[in-house]
């Protein structure tokens, strides 16, 4: 199931850092913190990434970067 559960749009580095300055193979922190949904179920969802090109909004690229298992917290 690809359904889209909760996501995060912004320019990289809090609009800071326009990828037109990136070097080759430089590694760009830019952390953010993502809410997920008060009644997600548990179960495994898939960490993606996506880049669109700002002046056409075109999608340029999507990334898988990871599983995660989401388990409901315990009283």
């Amino acid at each position: 199931n690809e359904t889209e559960r909760a996501y995060w749009l912004g320019r990289p580095v809090r609009s800071g850092y326009p990828t037109n300055q990136w070097q080759a193979k430089q590694i760009v922190q830019d952390p953010w913190r993502l809410q997920l949904p008060a009644d997600l179920p548990t179960g495994t969802y898939t960490l993606a990434i996506s880049v669109y090109d700002a002046a056409s909004e075109a999608l340029v690229d999507t990334k898988q970067l990871q599983t995660l298992r989401v388990l409901k917290a315990t009283n």
